[in-house]
Parts: C-alpha cells; sequence; structure tokens
C-alpha cells in the first residue's frame, strides 16, 4: 500500500497516504508523499494548480513532482498539464515578486526562519561575536571580492562590510575585524542581478535552484518587472514543456531516468546553453 498507485487511477488519498508515511520521520518525505498523492485523485489538475503557484512563494516541493503522475496517467493531456503547471508558476512568481516588493519588512523574518533557502549571512568576529543579518548587496560593501580571512595591516582594511541585523539595525563592520563569513543564497543572488539579472532569473527558473528564491528576491531588489515576466515564462515553459513531453513520448521509465538525473541534466543543458551565449558573444 506504501508504493506508489499505478498511473491514472484513483485511491483513497488518506489511506494511502498514512501507509506511505508510516516510519518516515523527514518533513520533507512527507510533504512529498502528500503531493504525490493527489495525482490519484479526482483533483490532480486543481492540486497542480495550486502547488505550482505557491512553489514559486514558500513551498519546498517543486511541481514536477505531481506534473510526473499526472502525465503518466493521462499522456494525451500532456500540454494541458504543462500549460497549467507553467502559467500557475509564472503567476506564483508574480506574488513572490509582490512579497519581495512590498511585504518584505513584514514577512522577512517568518522567511528565513521557515523556508528553505532562505539563509542570513553570518560574520564572525574577531572577539569571538557572530553577527547575524545580511550583507549590504552593493560590490563595495559586500563579500564578492573579499578574502576569507581580513586583509593584512599593510595591506589596508579596504572597504567595511555593510550588515543589516534582524533587528533593523545597520553595522559597518571594518574588513579587518572579520575572521570568518557565511554568505547565504539570497544575498548572493541579489548582489549578481545588476550585472545578470535575466540570466538569474531563467537558471533558477530552469534548474533545481529554488525558483521561491528569485521571486522573492526580485521584489526585493525592484528588478525590472516585464524582464522578470519574460525570463520566468520562458524558463518555466521549457522545464515544465520538457519533462512533460518526454513522459508522454517515452512513458514510465522516463519518470525512472527524470527522477534519478533530472538535477543534473538540468544543470548541465543550462552550463551548456550560457556557455553558448557566451561563445557567440566572444567569437563573433
Amino acid at each position: 500500500m506504501g508504493q506508489p498507485p499505478e498511473p491514472g487511477t484513483f485511491v483513497d488519498r488518506r489511506e494511502w497516504l498514512r501507509a506511505a508515511n508510516a516510519g518516515v520521520r523527514n518533513p520533507i518525505r512527507w510533504l512529498y508523499h502528500w503531493v504525490v498523492s493527489w495525482a490519484h485523485t479526482p483533483h490532480g489538475a486543481a492540486a497542480l494548480v495550486v502547488m505550482s503557484f505557491v512553489e514559486a512563494v514558500c513551498f519546498p516541493i517543486p511541481p514536477d513532482v505531481l506534473l510526473i503522475p499526472l502525465v503518466l496517467g493521462a499522456r494525451e493531456r500532456w500540454l494541458r498539464y504543462a500549460l497549467i503547471c507553467t502559467l500557475a508558476s509564472i503567476a506564483g512568481g508574480l506574488a513572490g515578486y509582490g512579497v519581495g516588493y512590498g511585504l518584505w519588512d513584514l514577512v522577512s523574518d517568518a522567511t528565513f526562519t521557515y523556508v528553505p533557502g532562505f539563509n542570513r549571512d553570518v560574520l564572525t568576529l574577531a572577539d569571538g561575536e557572530r553577527v547575524t543579518g545580511l550583507l549590504d548587496p552593493r560590490p563595495e560593501f559586500c563579500y564578492l571580492s573579499r578574502p576569507s580571512a581580513p586583509p593584512t595591516a599593510a595591506g589596508g582594511a579596504g572597504e567595511p562590510y555593510m550588515i543589516e541585523t534582524p533587528a533593523g539595525l545597520r553595522r559597518e563592520i571594518p574588513a579587518a575585524a572579520v575572521t570568518r563569513k557565511e554568505v547565504g543564497y539570497f544575498t548572493v543572488v541579489r548582489s549578481e542581478y545588476d550585472r545578470s539579472a535575466f540570466a538569474i532569473v531563467f537558471v533558477a527558473g530552469f534548474t533545481p535552484i529554488p525558483y521561491k528564491l528569485i521571486t522573492v528576491s526580485a521584489g526585493v531588489a525592484r528588478l525590472d518587472l516585464p524582464m522578470f515576466v519574460l525570463a520566468s515564462a520562458v524558463s518555466r515553459a521549457a522545464r515544465f514543456f520538457l519533462v512533460a513531453a518526454l513522459l508522454w513520448k517515452f512513458g514510465g521509465w522516463m519518470r525512472d531516468f527524470i527522477e534519478r538525473w533530472f538535477n543534473t541534466l538540468t544543470v548541465l543543458f543550462t552550463a551548456l546553453l550560457v556557455g553558448g551565449f557566451y561563445a557567440v558573444r566572444y567569437l563573433f
């Protein structure tokens, strides 16, 4: 009973979920089973809309988990499911952008506490103090060109680190006072937006990088909204239509292949795509 039902079959969702999660202690695995269980009910398409939307804002399980069994259960509907997944994800991306743009001060504490992928930065000082907060993402105040260890006195301290604590206090910390820094993905992404915003949104929308991290941070950084929507639409459509098309064409064995190698394949494809863009740019 704990095994996934055959694609396209309906079961008692609660009973199957209870059996599938027997002995499961990992909350992410429990959520994974919970998402899959909706594929075996008459409400699978509606659940796909909801999952695709909330995943772009805060939910840790990607919508592919539900898209795969839905397509396998009705392969003739692969275009419909891919379109539903894409449109709902783009709408969720806009919601995430709105959260970052207008509600960040209200929800930032809860986001860093409960949403996977969001981590604050930590600076460890020479006296042992650990300062937690968000580094100023501007290059002159951020970590990009800073060594892990402080510069020597002869080399000069350079620009200070600027960090905002959870209490809203901004601290200016000399670089020479910092012995260790731990920089979260949220700051990494924000610091790169000025140089390659479209590429960052596209890569996050297509690869296993948490899309929610990009949607919310894009709003905080006030990215150009039409550019954000375009990059999201292209990347999300490419991802979901590719997965659905492969399942439609090759069936069940492709599910096992995708679930095992999806992360590796998308990263490899994106690396080749980005490499191609750079080759065209610098060779022609």
